[in-house]
Parts: C-alpha cells; structure tokens; sequence
C-alpha cells in the first residue's frame, strides 16, 4: 500500500474521531484494504463487546457474539487482559488443538464465514475499554504478513481515536459550554493541528473564513491565505507554535494578511495550546488562532459602559467615538453638539472612568471585553 492511501485511511479515522458517523466508512476502507471478512470496534463501559462500528457482520451475529460467544472465545479472553496497544492475531495464540476445543471457533466462526481475526485492545481503563477486531473469511486463508504489518501500523493511530472519542464524551458538556463563551468574543477563534486543520472556531471566525476577500480560507481542510507567500508563512507559524519545526521551544507568531478591495489587514496571531505534539497526523488541536478584523467596528457596547461606569446615554456616544479614533472636535461635529457640551461630558467620562487623559480613556475602552452579539451604539 501506498504512503498516500496510507494516508488516506488514516485521515478517515481521525475523522470518525469526530463524528461518529464516519466511523462505518473508515473501517470499511481498512477492511477493503486487507481483503478482509469484516470489522468490529467497540467502546463499552464494562468490558463487554459493546459495538460503535460494525461491516460485515449482522446484527444477529453480533447479538449471538456479545450474549454467548465472547465468554467462550479465548482469543477474546486474551483481549480482556491484555495491554493496550498489543496485537493478538489469531493463528498466532490458538493452537491447533486448542482450536479443536474452542466453542467460538466452531460454532460462530464457521457460522459466520470467519477463518481468521486479529484484535488489538485499543484502551483499558476502570469506567472505558475499546477494541478493534479484523476478520477475514475461511475462503481468503490467513492474513499474510503486509497485511498484518499494514493493520499493526494503524493501531496508534486507532488507540488515540478511541482515547480522543472518550474524552469527548467525558468533557461533551465542558466543550459545549467552552465553545459557547467563545462564540460570544467579538475576534475570530480558531483551534487548528499543526498542519492546519480546523477542529473548532467560533461565529466570528466562521463569518471571516467564509467572506469574500477575507484573505484567509480553509481549502482542502486546511487553512490557506489568498497569497501563497502568505500561506507558507502561516504554516510556518503553525509549526513553530506546534512544536513539529523541531525548534527548542513552542513559540507564538503573528501575521498580516493583506485583503484584495479591503483598506486594513486582517491580523492573525498563533499561539501555542497545550501540550506539544510532533506530529501532524495527530488530530488534537495544537495551535490557537485569534483572528482581528482592522476594518470592523471595536466599540464598547452601550450596556457595558453603562453597566460597568454609569456612564449616560450621551456620554456613552461621545466615549464610543472617542474610542473608535475619533477626535473630541470630530464628535462634537458628528454628535451636532457645541465644542464645550462635550468637553463637559468628557469631564464626566473621566470621572467616572478614574481615567485622566483622553490617551488614557481610549486605552481602557479598547481593553474591555468585546462580544460580538452587541451592537455598538449609533
């Protein structure tokens, strides 16, 4: 088999990591891969083979299997106690008498066509287990060694999936909150692996990534710039913050992307999440990316300034457009109010601010929280 369809399979794994729904394409790609009899993978709270993902088999086969035949198997007793990550192939651990002997054997693997299987406990843990089974029909012999070599090279990449679906699971409700408050932030939020891929982003993020002329877009699963100078520096930035550039330490970047038809830049910065990760085939996100938009309004929200200072309805319209670059003269001009009314409302601004500088004042209105379901005042 190819690196590239190699590959390929294993970006349909971690895929199903994700969603669920992916897994049954996935493990028929590596059954078709080993001209195999069929797949099971199971995550089950007790140790019993509780199915995620069936091809091949029946749900009768599967329900005689868990209610009678599992207890009686013993390559699947070896699957109960054996560590994970190891590999039990079944010509290699059942001996031809043991065979002879063996209930499972005869009985429900010559029902279902089954001559040969190789298991691998996937995960072992006091409230979690998780197992992948290969078979291959009586017809088709025993795996052969590539293909053996080939379904040993996927089990990493199979434990981790399970690992990474368990602990979604555990922290679904976590997550859904996390990725609620983030929804709210005013600049774009983007959790990405080293190599690019998204796994998460917020609305702000989303309406960026999907605008015409935002200058960055995901293309092929991947993050890409309308530039490709860009591009390549994103990636290194990617690397650099995930730590796969082999440099000693994790280190955050940042990034001008410039826009066709747009007067500001969009300002990209990277920074470095969690633990470090070496490999791009791994699927947890790595990297954090916070997104600006220069050209989108910044302004505190009305009910902020009013909730945090008491600040008043016409002292709240002249702070926004203080805060949004304009000059004292400009507002007064814009708000239609007299040079000395505004002087007198900035007084109070600062008052109620404790700020004494309009310097100051502008600094602590572009540091206050920005969410992007509130509209600025007009």
């Amino acid at each position: 088999m190819s690196l590239e369809a190699f590959s390929q399979i294993v970006d349909e794994i971690y895929s199903a990591a994700l969603d669920a729904d992916l897994w049954h394409a996935a493990m028929a790609a590596i059954d078709q891969a080993v001209g195999g009899r069929g797949t099971m993978l199971g995550i089950d709270a007790a140790g019993r083979p509780g199915f995620l993902s069936v091809t091949g088999y029946d749900q009768e086969a599967l329900a005689s299997f868990a209610s009678h035949y599992a207890s009686r198997s013993y390559v699947w007793s070896l699957v109960l106690k054996a560590t994970e990550g190891g590999m039990i192939h079944d010509r290699q651990v059942m001996s031809s008498d043991r065979r002879r002997h063996d209930v499972f054997a005869n009985e429900w693997a010559t029902q279902h066509d089954t001559g040969d299987c190789v298991a691998f406990p996937l995960l072992k843990r006091t409230d979690r287990t998780a197992f992948a089974v290969f078979a291959r029909s009586r017809a088709y012999g025993e795996f052969d060694a590539p293909e053996l070599d080939f379904l040993r090279r996927l089990s990493p990449h199979l434990r981790r999936t399970a690992q990474i679906r368990v602990e979604l699971d555990r922290s679904a409700l976590c997550s859904d909150l996390t990725l609620e408050a983030i929804d709210k932030l005013h600049d774009g939020v983007i959790f990405a692996t080293a190599d690019g891929a998204v796994t998460n982003l917020n609305a702000s993020a989303e309406r960026l990534l999907t605008s015409i002329n935002s200058g960055i877009s995901i293309s092929k699963g991947r993050l890409r710039c309308a530039r490709a100078d860009q591009t390549i520096k994103l990636q290194k930035l990617l690397a650099q913050a995930s730590g796969i550039d082999k440099v000693s330490q994790r280190q955050a970047g940042a990034l001008t992307v410039h826009r066709e038809h747009e007067a500001k830049s969009l300002t990209v910065l990277c920074v470095p999440l969690g633990q470090s990760r070496r490999w791009v085939l791994d699927r947890h996100p790595t990297v954090l990316l916070l997104l600006s938009d220069t050209a989108r309004s910044t302004r505190a929200s009305a009910d902020l300034l009013r909730d945090l200072f008491g600040l008043t309805p016409a002292e709240i319209r002249l702070a926004v457009r203080l805060g949004g670059g304009m000059s004292l003269i400009d507002a007064a001009a814009e708000l239609s109010v007299a040079k000395a009314t505004v002087r007198s409302q900035l007084n109070a601004v600062f008052q109620k601010t404790q700020t004494n500088r309009q310097g100051e004042l502008v600094q602590l209105l572009n540091t206050l929280p920005r969410v992007s379901d509130i509209t600025p005042p007009g």
